[in-house]
């Protein structure tokens, strides 16, 4: 069992977080997964593996006050919306 319970939002949650890094093709090349509670940014070590191969489109739950990956383009909402198509 990975799913807890916890708060994301002010609303009480139960369930798990499925991160997937995607290439170009929109094939799965990475996967992690962790309880619904934890951090998006828990997961930058997915996008780190890919520094010199790819660059990581995100949006901003994925930034860290300990450093981003230097391959991660963080986006705000509204922006490079272009990444959701294929």
């Amino acid at each position: 069992q990975i799913g807890k319970k916890g708060l994301s939002n002010h609303r009480w949650i139960v369930g798990g977080k499925l991160c997937l890094a995607l290439n170009h093709l929109g094939l799965v090349v990475a996967w992690d997964c962790d309880t619904a509670n934890a951090h998006d940014s828990r997961f930058n070590h997915l996008i780190k593996r890919f520094t010199d191969q790819m660059v990581v489109f995100s949006d901003m739950g994925f930034h860290s006050t300990k450093g981003d990956p230097p391959n991660i383009k963080l986006c705000r909402r509204g922006e490079w919306n272009e990444r959701f198509t294929l």
